[in-house]
């Protein structure tokens, strides 16, 4: 009796990097020109809000999101962002489903832990081509360790795969429209105080829900989340200069300075005075 194999679909396959790169924007940045290119580019948000102008549509990329934009998608911004960024464009072998282009996608944390693998090996692996060549894009640095780029290669398509295996849950656009509901209801609360319970009740589900949403779309715990909210803003308060730190812990509903500080450090890697004095500085170059 003979045997006859299964067959895998077709697999996503990356051919090449064009770019890899991460920037950061001051919160005065407008980009300056209109970009049209015939491959994807993937824009992640690690720290920070962005603007992005798609084929003439605002968006709001937040941190912990990012837009895949589509080939010869015209994109720029007319709004100025505050934000640390990655950004990783690439080769790929027949394209990507057009619905997971050109809008936010939030990850959860292991999907950013392999993009910024991704990226890291990235930066390993290729520089830029030499201006003299008249060329834009990447080239191999020398000796690279070929092992390093089959991994950078087979990470990309298994982070992609990724993407595309939650865009096919059967409910995944209900819960992700759900749990953009919650995230606005947490904007919207952002000095105030709340518990599990609470956001559970004000946004109509069940507990249990609600940590499913979060742990499937965050990657944490939604009071993990409704922090990392308030940090953001509690960056905002501090560069605006009109209240001082205990002001600023007392508006965002922490129960003391010494609870938000730590809170602070933990999520945006060094304290409420060192941040004002950085902002202060940045400020005055």
């Amino acid at each position: 009796m003979g045997y006859v194999s299964a067959k895998f679909p077709e697999a996503i396959s990356v051919k090449g990097i064009y770019t890899v790169f991460r920037r950061e924007f001051d919160g005065r940045t407008v980009f300056g020109h209109i970009d049209v290119h015939d491959f994807p580019e993937i824009i992640y948000v690690r720290s920070g809000c962005i603007f992005p102008l798609v084929d003439g549509i605002q968006h709001t990329v937040r941190a912990g999101q990012m837009l895949i934009y589509a080939p010869n998608s015209p994109h720029t911004g007319k709004k100025a962002s505050e934000a640390s960024v990655s950004i990783i464009s690439f080769d790929i072998d027949g394209g990507l489903p057009a619905e997971i282009y050109n809008r936010p996608i939030t990850l959860n944390s292991e999907q950013e832990r392999m993009l910024e693998s991704v990226i890291n090996d990235g930066f390993a692996c290729f520089t830029k081509r030499p201006a003299n060549t008249g060329l834009s894009g990447m080239i191999l640095r020398d000796d690279v360790d070929e092992y390093i780029l089959y991994r950078m290669k087979r990470e990309l398509e298994l982070f992609l795969v990724g993407i595309l295996g939650q865009k096919c849950k059967k409910s995944y656009s209900e819960h992700l429209s759900e749990y953009e509901t919650v995230i606005r209801l947490l904007r919207q609360k952002i000095y105030c105080r709340l518990t599990v319970e609470a956001i559970a009740e004000e946004s109509k589900m069940s507990v249990s829900k609600l940590k499913y949403l979060f742990r499937e779309n965050f990657g944490g715990g939604v009071i993990d989340c409704f922090n990392k909210i308030k940090m953001e803003e509690a960056k905002r308060l501090i560069k605006e200069g009109k209240y001082n730190l205990t002001e600023i812990s007392d508006r965002l509903a922490f129960s003391s300075l010494h609870y938000f500080s730590r809170m602070f450090k933990k999520i945006v890697g060094m304290s409420p005075s060192e941040f004002a004095k950085k902002a202060d500085k940045d400020t005055a170059v």
